[in-house]
């Protein structure tokens, strides 16, 4: 294992910082414009903006935001899985700090009401769920990876829980939801795509092994007398806990809606795969 010289706080700032710098550039600026500018040139953004999105009043925007953190996500669980695997962990600070970045970029956004959360660009529902999901990883950062607790194990797969499966969950909601509204796609691959995205990546780890790590985190910082590091730790928990069930609802209710007969209104390829998705549901149940 990768011996590592102990950070400043200076540089952990920097690095963080960076990070957010990096996001914007590349993602925000980059990615995500790029993919907009492909939906509308095929013409689907329009008629995904006419879609009632997840977070807010439209699947377009939606999308396009769930692109660019789940893009993040992804990025930064892959530094950290890297890193453990490796035994070089630089790159699980590398990857702490890419989320704290963001987290910090982004909890700005929300309570300023500015980028992708202007207003009336997400529920006020989800925006306050965006705060308590938000404030842990920004508040618990900074001193795991000041006090090197990211060596701990159990530091490890939380973060590869919450991050790198976050991730992958986003991205698979964004295939789904993309294919099912503008594309002639399977629907039986988009139900599956919504099962690991929602019962697994959010539901599974998120309720099971996630309460699970954190109750063995708390014990080993109470075995070295971090007191005030393990409360941190519970507070974040319930915290994080309160978005998880507040989301999780919200998956749940897109899922269950492969399983509905298309209406009137909607476009021929879309009715023609909800239709074709029931005898799919009554094999599943």
């Amino acid at each position: 294992m990768t011996s590592l010289q102990r950070p400043t706080i200076n540089n952990i700032l920097a690095e963080g910082l960076l990070w957010a710098l990096l996001f914007i550039v590349v993602v925000e600026l980059g990615i995500a414009k790029a993919f907009t500018a492909v939906l509308k040139s095929k013409g689907i953004y329009k008629h995904l903006r006419a879609q009632k999105g997840v977070m807010g009043p439209n699947l377009a925007d939606d999308i396009v935001v769930m692109l660019g953190f789940g893009l993040q996500h992804f990025f930064a669980g892959a530094l950290i899985i890297f890193g453990t695997y490796s035994g070089n962990l630089g790159y699980v600070r590398s990857g702490l700090l890419c989320e704290w970045g963001w987290e910090s970029k982004d909890f700005v956004n929300v309570v300023t009401a500015t980028g992708p959360y202007r207003e009336g660009s997400v529920t006020e529902t989800y925006r306050a769920s965006l705060k308590f999901h938000h404030l842990p990883g920004i508040v618990l950062a900074l001193p795991i990876v000041y006090y090197e607790l990211h060596q701990n194990t159990h530091v490890q797969t939380i973060a590869a829980i919450m991050i790198l499966f976050g991730g992958v969950g986003v991205l698979c909601n964004v295939v789904r939801l993309t294919a099912k509204h503008a594309f002639n796609a399977n629907p039986r691959y988009m139900f599956v795509l919504g099962v690991v995205d929602t019962i697994f990546c959010f539901g599974f780890l998120r309720f099971a092994v996630f309460p699970y790590e954190v109750y063995r985190l708390v014990l080993d910082l109470v075995r070295a007398q971090q007191y005030v590091i393990g409360g941190l730790v519970v507070l974040g928990f319930l915290m994080m806990f309160r978005f998880n069930v507040s989301v999780f609802l919200l998956k749940l209710e897109k899922l269950l809606e492969f399983t509905r007969p298309a209406s009137d209104s909607s476009p021929k390829l879309l009715k023609r795969a909800s239709s074709s998705l029931h005898p799919v549901v009554g094999d599943v149940d």
